[in-house]
């Protein structure tokens, strides 16, 4: 209260000031500041923000976090319960339970992200942005608010700069960089609300998933860190971080699933190239060649995905079509790459066929889940519960032969019914 009544003092307002009467007073300044537009905060500069992060991409998403802090910020100030009597004129104004504007503030307190507290609380989507937008009507409350949030600027592009090192570093891998699992499904979310959103109906989002042929071969001859160097190899190419080829777009999705498995996923727009897969899947295939060349006899396989507004697809769905292409492609032509089509039939009429099929199959699916593994271990401090997800890493290597024995077993049996 003691900010509140400092602050009505300084207007020329009485110590039983009521806020719900304010817009009444003859006071001038108040009158002045009421009428007159004014922001929450002021912003870094253009200059300070490059000097903050002078990587745009990365720049954008801090901008981005920034702007969230403030949201929250003028929120659970607006709605302190040291600021009683604003709240209930708030309440009033905007319908809104009394009791209900305290637990959004609560919730947002605990760093909580403003669509996820409208969730928790049923609330109708917008209407923390209601809240924001009544703060930003009422002129007296931006004035307090203002000088609250000037005094932390820094620190919260700070924790903004903080937040989404963090993000980065939950969804990145640690051997080459790239997005990890979790970050390539979360890409993927990304580029579906702009194919959601895009209005020409002309655009698509590709996911091409594809790994190193006889990989197993290059470690065996090679060692470890040779293999290593060949996964950190192709991600810097993509990336467009060795000079002797141009990589994707900054915008594309880079990521390592597990092992030596590559995903790429991407917004195409129609409108800017005409046929842009198949001159995307082009541009992939000769980054990794350019990659291949220098490692001898190897050849890296994949399979693409398409998805357009009329067959949307969820990550698992596109992901699993883009295995089905890359599985055919490496069994009937390696080194290249393969859309995916519900017409491909591979051939299951040998124990040889099936074998190789399925294989192939649990291959990627355990590569994945050592992926997954492989983020946990990363994240986890606790050395008693690193060293029993290291075991379980170790697990799937065993596991697998038996996974590859069912697998074979069940397109088999899969097969003797379509006969």
């Amino acid at each position: 209260m003691k900010n509140i009544r400092s602050h009505a003092e300084r207007l020329g307002l009485d110590e039983n000031f009521n806020l719900k009467q304010i817009k009444g007073t003859g006071n001038p300044e108040l009158r002045q500041m009421i009428e007159a537009p004014a922001d929450f905060y002021v912003p870094p500069s253009p200059e300070e923000w490059r000097e903050i992060e002078p990587n745009r991409d990365r720049l954008e998403k801090i901008q981005i976090e920034f702007k969230k802090l403030i949201d929250k910020d003028v929120v659970t100030s607006a709605l302190g319960a040291h600021e009683q009597v604003m709240e209930e004129k708030m309440a009033k104004e905007l319908n809104i339970d009394i009791e209900l504007l305290e637990k959004i503030r609560s919730l947002l307190l605990e760093n909580k992200e403003i669509a996820t507290v409208e969730n928790s609380l049923k609330l109708e989507e917008g209407t923390i942005e209601k809240i924001i937008n009544y703060v930003g009507s009422q002129e007296y409350i931006i004035k307090f608010i203002k000088q609250q949030i000037d005094i932390k600027r820094d620190q919260l592009v700070e924790q903004a700069v903080n937040n989404i090192n963090a993000q980065e570093k939950e969804m990145s891998d640690p051997l080459t960089g790239a997005l990890n699992i979790i970050g390539i499904q979360n890409h993927f979310l990304k580029e579906m609300e702009k194919l959601k959103n895009d209005k020409s109906g002309k655009s698509s989002v590709v996911i091409a998933n594809f790994d190193i042929d006889s990989f197993k071969r290059v470690n065996d001859e090679f060692g470890h860190l040779m293999g290593d160097r060949l996964i950190k190899d192709i991600i810097m190419a993509l990336k467009g971080q060795k000079t002797e080829v141009t990589g994707l777009r900054s915008s594309d999705g880079i990521g390592r699933a597990g092992g030596d498995e590559f995903v790429v996923i991407a917004f195409l727009d129609q409108n800017i190239v005409q046929n842009a897969e198949s001159v995307f899947i082009e541009k992939i295939k000769n980054i990794l060649n350019s990659v291949a060349g220098d490692y001898g006899k190897v050849s890296i396989t994949g399979g693409y995905s398409i998805i357009t507004k009329d067959n949307k697809l969820t990550y698992e769905e596109a992901s699993q079509q883009a295995d089905e292409a890359a599985i055919f492609e490496k069994i009937r032509k390696p080194g290249d790459f393969l859309r995916y089509s519900p017409n491909l039939k591979p051939d299951l009429t040998t124990i040889e066929s099936r074998r190789r099929w399925a294989t192939e199959w649990v291959e990627r699916q355990f590569k994945r889940r050592q992926g997954e593994l492989e983020v946990e271990l990363n994240a986890e401090k606790n050395p008693k519960q690193r060293t029993s997800i290291e075991k379980r890493i170790k697990l799937l290597e065993k596991q697998k032969t038996i996974a590859i024995e069912e697998k074979a077993l069940e397109l088999e049996q899969g097969l003797k019914k379509t006969n």
